[in-house]
């Protein structure tokens, strides 16, 4: 049966059918690389980007920033020279991986309000090539190929990671259920949830729950190891299940897969080649990429990739204030007692610089901030019909990793904090060396006072020595005068 078929018509009793796939492979990079980052993608890709850069927006009031992208589509001949010299390592076939894609699209794109570069890989599956019980090792081996390739292009993911594949990557799915799956389902996460608030909860008493939901579940994309999973109910028929592909250890919470479950297939009905799908895409992944409101269940994939774009970024920063620290730390040395006013001044010119850039990045980061902040808050109250109920019992089992008992409420809320611990460090480094040009000031300032003193007293002893001479030579022509004049 065509997917077609699937969708335009009804499923027997207990059956589902996946209708479409595929993922998202995102990095992040300064806003300053964009010329590099483009060209590199251009020499990989073997073709140049579409003559003209796209921009997807909405009509908003009070009038909001479009998102600007520069796009590629390569072929798959193009797409089998993607993979760097250390694949090997990893026993990748990329003919294998090729044959399940339907369409890749990459696209850099420039979020609005956003301090930062987006670049997107975007693959379609072909749905009729994925077995659901096994869809995700399928969907992590033929996505490995796609990060590899982001993780030579060196964006700030490398900062601080130990792991690879480290390019962040959102799966999605979309799976036809019948009307009473759902409904089932419903009821099962309300009891849960009521035991939840009754404040009886325990992992005995929720584990029963959590079991039958995750069983009847169509598509089951989570980590087997530490399953790490959250639901969503946006309508009566309409469901969401977050999971991450990989264990918050290796995957950092950048690999959650989105799976949406509705008896109405024409929900599902993907796009084509033409422009007018293309911009339907661009919006579905990116138009809320900087903006306020969460709008389930149009753009929760754009919301996932706007958050962990903020993430990635965030945890970079937090990364180089500390190193802008440990640069203030070398500079901020007491002063020889025999420093002289041009090495004092030399150490000024230094601070002045360093004192730049760490104002530079403050700005950023607050203006991040402001961009920010709402959106972030809506997701951490939880509210509305973006409520996530989790499915993870990581709160009992793992408390140091109580802050992902929520994953998308935890990734918001430690992004939150990298942004506010990155502008506080960079806020208390740039007093620092406000001081410190203060100080240096002050004693280039005395120094300068004392050789101006010094040279004022040279001066002094001059003027006396060319008195005494002046004196001295007006008596020794006198006396040649007078000489001369008894000489006569």
């Amino acid at each position: 049966m065509s997917v077609d078929q699937v969708i335009g018509g009804s499923l027997s009793s207990n059956k589902s059918a996946l209708i479409s796939a595929g993922f998202i492979v995102l990095e992040v990079f300064d806003t300053e690389s964009e010329a590099l980052v483009s060209s590199a993608i251009t020499k990989a890709l073997g073709i140049p980007p579409d003559t003209k850069p796209s921009s997807v927006g909405y009509f908003f009031f009070p009038p909001r920033a479009v998102v600007k992208s520069t796009n590629w589509k390569p072929n798959n001949q193009m797409i089998e020279g993607i993979l760097p010299e250390n694949s090997q390592l990893f026993r990748i076939d990329i003919k294998d991986c090729i044959s399940y894609c339907r369409d890749v699209r990459v696209s850099l794109v420039t979020p609005p309000g956003l301090p930062f570069l987006l670049l997107l890989v975007s693959v379609f599956l072909d749905p009729a090539k994925l077995d659901p019980a096994d869809a995700r090792n399928k969907i992590l081996k033929v996505a490995m190929p796609f990060r590899l390739f982001v993780d030579k292009l060196n964006g700030l993911s490398a900062a601080g990671a130990s792991w690879s594949p480290r390019a962040a990557s959102i799966t999605w799915a979309n799976v036809l259920v019948e009307q009473t799956t759902l409904d089932q389902t419903a009821l099962d996460i309300m009891q849960l949830e009521n035991l939840r608030s009754s404040g009886l909860a325990s992992a005995e008493k929720t584990k029963p729950f959590i079991d039958l939901i995750s069983k009847r579940q169509p598509l089951r994309l989570a980590d087997s190891t530490i399953p790490v999973s959250s639901y969503f109910i946006p309508a009566s028929n309409v469901h969401v299940i977050v999971a991450q592909l990989t264990q918050p250890g290796f995957g950092h919470m950048r690999t959650p897969s989105v799976v949406w479950q509705s008896p109405d297939g024409g929900l599902f009905r993907q796009g084509g080649s033409s422009t007018q799908d293309e911009d339907l895409w661009m919006a579905q992944y990116l138009s809320s990429i900087g903006y306020s409101n969460i709008l389930l269940p149009v753009s929760l994939e754009g919301m996932l990739t706007w958050l962990i774009a903020l993430n990635i970024w965030a945890e970079e920063r937090e990364i180089r204030a500390l190193g802008l620290d440990q640069q203030v730390a070398k500079m901020l040395l007491p002063p020889s007692r025999g420093a002289t006013t041009q090495s004092l001044e030399s150490s000024l010119s230094v601070a002045s610089q360093l004192g730049s850039t760490v104002a530079i990045e403050e700005r950023r980061v607050r203006s991040a901030i402001r961009w920010c902040r709402y959106t972030l808050d809506r997701i951490i109250d939880d509210a509305g019909p973006s409520h996530e109920i989790s499915l993870t019992s990581i709160q009992t089992h793992y408390p140091e990793l109580s802050v992902f008992y929520k994953q998308i409420n935890g990734l918001a809320s430690i992004t939150k904090k990298s942004l506010q611990n990155a502008a506080g460090s960079l806020r208390d480094i740039e007093a620092e060396v406000s001081k410190f040009q203060n100080h240096i000031s002050d004693l280039a300032t005395l120094k300068s006072r004392d050789a101006s003193l010094k040279l004022d007293g040279r001066l002094e002893t001059i003027t006396k020595v060319l008195v005494i001479l002046t004196a001295a030579l007006v008596v020794l022509t006198a006396v040649l005068a007078v000489k001369a004049v008894l000489g006569k």
